[in-house]
């Protein structure tokens, strides 16, 4: 054998469980633990407080908003000037900018949340110089004795430092990770020395360097782990929050429409041909720049001068609107531009008079109205301004000239402005509509039942009991507040000018006399302060002090009053009766608790009903490919279950012991299985059963220090594979 080879043979006993064998080690730092994580709590308590408050703030202003739109939108398809529709952006822009601030609130909520989850990790952390003690006793199997494993002032420095300039070079998990392996070392080393001199010291170190960087790889996972339970809980909750928007917006444009169908109705005098023209609208809104509140708005206005839905009809509304539409597109026109040239044209075709103010109207928006009059009847500007002023243009044959015009100079203009990033933006919005419609037009016309069925509860008997209801809870508040008045009162009363109310006989003996003393005192000190010309600054303070004394007087007979015992004794037995209620009903009281669970689950799937295995999860083609090798495969009924592997670790080195019956492993070439007897033959030898490690018949070469970090390896592996043949079915 070489000079510097080491052969060992070692066995190591322990019949507890290896969770129980940990305990005494992990509950020293229990307590100080559990402080730390309570101060946190609170912290993120008082953190969040202050974001719920303001998010139910918003919330409720939100609310208001989305009235303030409504009327807006009204307002804007009513009248359809500059004004209303300056309004309805003002009014969108600020629900928008509420929206967003919620969903910011929302976002501190999340960021808390994980500075909350980062400080747990900081404290388990905290505690891992405790753990890398434990773990520094290792030791002990190699027969040398254990030592206290306390980290001295250097080594927390070190550690600090090693976290630092590594996690500023390779990140924070890079820095972690490097830190707790440096971290492991240094305290495997301590312990080592202090009970096997150079030699344990290297062994500890091998040991504390292994664990370190094992603790340290574990904290990374755990730290990628969160990231994929945020990115996912994410996703829920815009997902969630979006199917909100859409009913709440889907429900208001639904509605709109429904008012618009019963306008349009009225203004056609027919339902169907309402419905026809309206389908045909939308069309339009869907195909052009055009919004569909823009196209509602100009059609009102041309059907209230005479334009026909009829689509064989040479004054269609929406013909007129296309033309119009091209014109703006060309010319550069706002939607409200577009609806003051309707409103010209169509008060011309209404009339029968082409004046200048109309004309004007079309002018000051870029159409030269008065110059396509005077080329279709071969005339100067000048004389067709004066045709205009005598009457001679007729509206109707104004109409027909200027929009012929505009369709010669312009058509296809908004079809190409359609094409445009603008054109293309406004085309989707429009779309965007007509989707969110379909989920409000479902939600309205099913939520209409229930409606109906509360209208006509609340208008008939149930209305009337919850009518009486209300007027008794009404009373009852203006008599609580009507007796806090007169025990103010009286009790002010009595003690600036010692007069006796009505309440005086229900005070006890005790309170007639502070009250009676007060008075006393208020009047001693009155006197002094008017003999002193009111330049007595201590009698002013005491009056001061008094008065107030006097208030708080008040405030505590009231709240001491049998109006107040009747009332506090009510809601107690409420809120006792709302928990009695309460219990038993599971779902009910842990839905929250239930959600919060399943968003806490992270990308690790072990098992599914019933034991049987949910996904396959493998590490490489080996089985020891690294955390980023990870693969997740979804298990499937047909799939062999022996063939997958399960548990997040590999057994490509062997596994000590199967935890129970039909336990799925994945196993590589070379690799030996015992049979249960072999297994238990094997336990026996070594004493009686329990937790068994054999190193034996291995030759280490090398340094004093190569075969101590030899030895660690086998170490950590052997006790690895325990901990695996520990988890249970």
């Amino acid at each position: 054998m070489p000079k510097e080879s080491l052969n060992v043979y070692l066995t190591a006993v322990d019949k507890m469980s290896p969770a129980l064998a940990s305990i005494t080690d992990k509950t020293r730092a229990l307590d100080k633990e559990s402080q730390q994580l309570q101060q946190t709590y609170e912290a993120l308590q008082k953190a969040n407080k202050g974001l719920i408050e303001r998010k139910t703030e918003l919330q409720k202003k939100l609310q208001e908003v989305n009235e303030e739109v409504k009327e807006a939108r009204k307002n804007f398809r009513d009248l359809g000037d500059e004004a209303s529709s300056d309004a309805y952006a003002k009014a969108q822009e600020n629900q928008q900018k509420l929206r967003n601030e919620i969903a910011a609130t929302n976002k501190s909520l999340q960021e808390n949340q994980k500075i909350y989850k980062e400080n747990i990790e900081a404290v388990r952390k905290g505690n891992a110089d405790t753990e890398g003690a434990g773990l520094g006793g290792l030791a002990q199997l190699g027969g040398l004795a254990a030592g206290l494993g306390v980290w001295d002032q250097a080594m927390s420095l070190t550690q600090s430092g090693t976290s630092a300039l590594a996690g500023s070079a390779l990140g924070a998990d890079g820095g972690n990770t490097l830190a707790s392996a440096m971290g492991g070392a240094l305290s495997g080393a301590t312990l080592g020395f202090s009970v096997g001199g150079p030699l344990g010291a290297a062994v500890g170190a091998g040991v504390g360097l292994a664990a370190g960087a094992a603790q340290g790889a574990i904290q990374q996972w755990e730290n990628q782990d969160a990231a994929f339970k945020d990115y996912y809980g994410g996703l829920y909750q815009e997902a969630s929050e979006e199917s909100n928007r859409m009913v709440e917006t889907g429900s208001s444009i639904a509605g709109g429409r429904e008012k618009d169908r019963i306008s349009f109705k009225t203004l056609f005098g027919s339902e169907g041909v309402a419905d026809g023209y309206l389908e045909n609208m939308v069309d339009m809104a869907n195909r052009t720049p055009f919004l569909y509140d823009d196209l509602v708005a100009m059609s009102k206005t041309l059907a209230t001068y005479g334009y026909s839905p009829d689509e064989e009809s040479k004054d269609y509304i929406l013909d007129a609107l296309q033309t119009i539409g091209d014109a703006g597109a060309a010319l550069g026109m706002s939607t409200g531009d577009m609806n003051t040239v309707a409103t010209a044209l169509g008060r011309m075709k209404s009339s029968d008079k082409a004046t200048l103010e109309y004309l004007n109207m079309l002018n000051d928006r870029g159409i030269g109205a008065v110059g396509m009059l005077a080329q279709a009847k071969g005339v100067s500007q000048g004389t067709m301004y004066g045709m205009i002023s005598k009457g001679e243009i007729s509206g109707t044959e104004a109409v027909e000239i200027i929009t012929a015009a505009l369709e010669k100079a312009y058509s296809g203009s908004m079809e190409e402005q359609s094409q445009t990033f603008e054109g293309l933006t406004s085309t989707l919005e429009g779309l965007t509509q007509e989707l969110e419609n379909a989920g409000g037009e479902a939600y309205n016309t099913l939520r209409e039942s229930g409606i109906s069925a509360m209208t006509d509860a609340y208008g008939g008997e149930l209305g009337e009991a919850i009518k009486e209801v209300n007027a008794v809870i009404g009373e009852n508040r203006a008599r609580q507040e009507n007796l806090r008045d007169q025990y103010m009162r009286e009790t002010l009363d009595m003690a600036l000018n010692g007069n006796k109310g009505e309440l005086w006989s229900q005070l006890d003996e005790k309170q007639q006399a502070d009250l009676t003393k007060l008075s006393e005192e208020f009047a001693e000190w009155s006197q002094k302060y008017e003999e002193s010309g009111r330049t007595d600054e201590e009698a002013g303070a005491q009056i001061e002090a008094l008065s107030e004394r006097a208030r708080v007087l008040g405030q505590e007979y009231f709240d001491n009053s049998g109006l107040m015992k009747i009332l506090n004794d009510t809601e107690e037995d409420e809120i006792d009766a709302i928990r009695q209620n309460t219990i038993g009903l599971t779902n009910a009281t842990t839905a929250a608790y239930r959600l919060e669970q399943v968003l806490s689950r992270g990308g690790v799937v072990l098992f599914g009903a019933g034991g049987a295995p949910t996904s396959t999860v493998t590490s490489g083609t080996d089985g020891t490919g690294s955390g980023e090798d990870l693969e997740v495969m979804p298990w499937t009924p047909d799939m062999d279950p022996y063939s997958a592997l399960v548990v997040a670790q590999s057994h490509a080195f062997g596994l000590d012991r199967v935890p129970y019956d039909e336990y799925p492993a994945l196993l590589h070439e070379g690799e030996r299985v015992l049979t249960a007897a072999e297994a238990r033959a094997q336990d026996a030898a070594g004493g009686g059963g329990g937790l068994v490690i054999n190193v034996t018949g291995n030759s280490f070469t090398g340094t004093p220090e190569d075969m101590a970090g030899q030895l660690a390896q086998i170490l950590l592996l052997r006790l690895t594979q325990a901990g695996v043949a520990a988890v249970p079915k």
